[in-house]
């Protein structure tokens, strides 16, 4: 025993590993709390158990030693008149909060908390934890359960809001007049790009469903005729002759096939003087430089069949593969992304496909 602390070295590192598998206990009080919009309900006050089992409609006993459990992970804070409110981490849960991270809580706690319950029986059968689970693809899981689809994308609207802002701050849009969005979702990165290059056009792809989204979002932000969005596949065809083409988030849902493929797609799309930006994580050459990377990567792996993060190497081999050339990575700061820039390669030549 130390005579500073009263543990030994031992016993902390117990109490760390222990802090660390219970990591299960915070996912599913944050969790619970998203559900309840427990947030929503505090906004700014403070309140008893009493007063919130009754507006929630949750029983009081159980909902006590929850909002205890929350305050022990700072969530919120307890007085010591059975009181609760907000900590700043706690306001992040207010559906309303401009960094609100509510639609991530619900879709981890409805749909990854499960799913990474299954990574050691798939791990040892080979396969992916969701289709183990579920027995279909993610996607299609989503398309056929309408309700967990809404939770996915208002999660990931909320990452795009985020991520827009820093994207735009990282990297000049004004040089190009005429910008493709390849799967770009409900328009929230475009329309952020349009908003700071007034004098691009924008085209949005991506299917139906999304496209009706982003038709919804760029009305609401964007200046008319400053933007289309157009219905397809980016595995079949890709707009032509921009001057900028963007995946943002795309390429790490696939393998490496598949992903050359889309690549390959854009690339024709593009004239010699086209640039194409992937955004996506960098995994870095040790995993304690880009925790959020490897936590993405690990969301790849759980999720979608041959889905991955890679690093710039491998970036460079996958272009490579699809005829273009890296021409530099940006990182963005705080978002845990970077950009990857990339062109045409000028004598058309394509290289082999990442792993042959």
């Amino acid at each position: 025993m130390t005579p500073e602390h009263g543990t030994s070295d031992g016993q902390t590192s117990a109490a760390q590993l222990m802090s660390l598998v219970d990591g299960y206990l915070s996912t599913q009080l944050i969790y619970v709390a998203a559900e309840l919009s427990l947030a929503d309900t505090l906004n700014g006050r403070t309140a008893t158990a009493a007063d919130l089992a009754s507006n929630l409609g949750a029983p009081e006993p159980s909902l006590r030693r929850i909002l205890r459990g929350l305050a022990a992970i700072g969530i919120l804070a307890e007085t010591a008149s059975d009181r609760f409110a907000l900590t700043p981490l706690g306001e992040l849960l207010q559906t309303d909060h401009p960094r609100s991270l509510h639609g991530a809580v619900l879709v981890r706690g409805r749909i990854y908390y499960e799913t990474m319950g299954a990574l050691f029986a798939s791990l040892m059968k080979n396969r992916t934890p969701f289709q183990h689970l579920h027995g279909m693809r993610f996607f299609e899981y989503l398309d056929e359960h309408p309700d967990q689809g809404a939770v996915f994308q208002s999660s990931m609207s909320s990452r795009s809001r985020h991520e827009a802002e820093a994207v735009v701050e990282s990297y000049s849009f004004s040089p190009y007049r005429r910008i493709v969005d390849v799967g770009g979702g409900d328009g929230t990165l475009l329309g952020r790009i349009l908003a700071v290059a007034p004098a691009a056009q924008g085209i949005l792809l991506d299917r139906p469903a999304a496209a009706a989204r982003a038709v919804a979002h760029l009305e609401r932000v964007a200046v008319p005729g400053t933007w289309q969005v157009v219905e397809g596949d980016f595995f079949e065809r890709v707009p032509p002759r921009a001057d900028l083409y963007i995946l943002s988030r795309i390429l790490h849902d696939w393998d490496d096939r598949h992903a050359t493929a889309i690549l390959v797609n854009c690339r024709q799309a593009m004239t010699d003087n086209s640039t194409l930006i992937a955004i996506d994580a960098l995994l870095p050459q040790r995993a304690v430089d880009q925790p959020s990377a490897i936590r993405m990567d690990l969301h790849m792996l759980a999720l979608f069949e041959g889905g991955r993060e890679r690093t710039i190497d491998e970036y460079r081999e996958l272009l490579d593969a699809a005829g273009l050339r890296l021409v530099q990575s940006v990182p963005i700061q705080g978002a845990g992304i970077a950009i990857i820039e990339a062109s045409r390669k000028k004598d058309g030549s394509v290289g082999h496909e990442p792993g042959q």
